[in-house]
């Protein structure tokens, strides 16, 4: 009897191998059904494919292709299907050619413009997206914006020629004025130098980056910019000293170069669930290259981790810089606008988001923990035909809960300024609402080292 019940075991065992075994199929064949105007070399190229070949397909492969695909950021769906020994692709094509109304704030974020509600302070405008022009994947954007800033620009961008090697590059230039400059701190709160009657300043500027793919998930990449800068008069006589450090002179130009290493392992980009992310790189910027001026060198790390755990997904980010300046006589001098750390973009601790801190560098570490609370693929909006894939809207929102600690690293030191030297912790929860898979509003309540508590709102648009 032991010997029957270690056979039926055994057997059991063999069965479930089978039945979770992946199947594979030879197939002959591959249709791409969706794409009217996107070239079938654009996605057989992420596949790895220069043209049809007879192979096998499993479903990890099926994975795997869904993602480079989906990757390729001209789908709003990716799906493939299998009959006999044919292998059927299926999208959905964006609406390539589109013009996105604009409308923003003054401010480093909302939390801020909301203390005072200043329509005054309200940016407007949009930009023109021509995106996979020709059906190849490159694009242009095109962006006018007025109000109380100005800004106008263009960028060009020409993506990887096969999925892991090649090069990509993109350039653009533009011109932005505004009436405020944000020119120094006190209290722990940036200062504004407001001008009314013309813009307080004025940059012209070019830039330029050309990548190397050394796999799907790794590459190089260089960068160039170069600019103009110039502070008016009446700014100067306001505050002569802190406008001149703001960028080392009242007016001049700067010229930089820079060299970065990045590798994405996540499993999807626009909002990962699983995998990792690691950039790391050096920048060399020049200001008044002609002049003996500063030379600010910056090293910077940033990191991202994401895993599954049951049905919640723990994240966990890493984040540093440094800035030095080599032609500097006093040890730890920079320009203002090279020594703004914590509290700008994506850089600030949550909770303390009306704040900002100075110094030479900064860490940062976010971690935290998310789960889904609601999910529908297709939900259904009304439309006209144009637009009718966008009609098939999937929604997805997700419950978070989150503690982020960071602190700048060799603070400037002023009597009026103390969370620069002290590390920054802050908590809450938050809810993250996505549709179409890459639009994401981000709310959010957290709590600071004061048991103060601060609402955020944050978003990034699908097109």
């Amino acid at each position: 009897m032991p010997n029957f019940n270690r056979y039926i075991g055994l057997l059991f065992c063999f069965n479930v191998q089978i039945l979770f075994a992946q199947v594979d199929i030879s197939y002959r064949d591959i249709t791409i059904i969706g794409n009217y105007f996107t070239k079938e070399e654009i996605v057989y190229r992420e596949l790895g494919l220069k043209k049809i070949e007879n192979s096998l397909f499993n479903d990890s492969l099926k994975t795997i292709w869904i993602q480079r695909i989906s990757d390729l950021g001209l789908f709003t769906h990716v799906d493939i299907q299998t009959h006999n020994d044919s292998i059927f692709i299926y999208v959905k094509e964006k609406k390539y050619t589109w013009f996105l109304p604009e409308i923003t704030w003054a401010d480093r974020n909302f939390n801020v413009w909301w203390q005072e509600k200043d329509p005054s302070r309200l940016i407007y405008g949009g930009t023109l997206f021509l995106n996979n022009l020709k059906g190849c994947n490159r694009a242009l954007a095109v962006q006018t914006i007025h109000g109380y800033n100005r800004s106008y620009s263009a960028q060009y961008s020409r993506p990887f020629p096969t999925y892991n090697r090649g090069y990509s590059y993109s350039i653009g230039a533009g011109y932005w004025s505004n009436h405020e400059l944000w020119y120094k701190t006190r209290s722990d709160k940036l200062q504004f130098l407001r001008v009314e009657s013309e813009p307080v300043q004025r940059n012209v500027w070019l830039n330029g980056m050309l990548r190397k793919r050394l796999s799907y998930y790794s590459f190089l990449e260089w960068q160039f910019n170069y600019g103009t800068y110039r502070y008016s008069d009446t700014a100067l006589k306001k505050d002569e000293w802190a406008v001149r450090q703001y960028m080392a002179g009242q007016n001049g130009d700067y010229a930089g170069v820079g060299f970065a290493y990045t590798t994405d392992h996540r499993k999807q980009r626009h909002y990962p669930v699983d995998g990792y992310y690691l950039k790391t790189g050096i920048n060399y910027t020049r200001l008044n290259p002609l002049m003996r001026s500063p030379s600010i060198i910056q090293g910077c790390l940033k990191g991202n981790y994401f895993k599954p755990i049951g049905s919640w997904v723990w994240t966990n980010s890493l984040q540093a810089s440094y800035n030095a300046d080599i032609n500097a006589l006093v040890v730890g001098s920079l320009p203002y606008v090279f020594s703004r750390q914590l509290g700008y973009e994506s850089r600030y601790v949550r909770g303390y988001e009306p704040y900002v801190a100075d110094g030479m560098g900064f860490a940062l570490s976010k971690t935290g923990l998310r789960r889904p609370v609601y999910r529908h693929s297709g939900k259904k909006i009304p439309g006209v035909a144009s637009f009718k894939n966008y009609q098939t809207m999937p929604v997805s929102v997700w419950f978070t809960i989150f503690a982020d600690a960071g602190r700048v690293i060799r603070p400037i030191i002023l009597p009026e300024n103390t969370l620069n030297t002290r590390w920054m912790t802050g908590a809450g929860v938050g809810m993250d609402v996505i549709l179409w898979y890459t639009s994401m509003a981000r709310f959010e309540i957290s709590r600071n080292h004061w048991g103060n508590g601060v609402f955020n709102v944050s978003f990034t648009n699908v097109f």
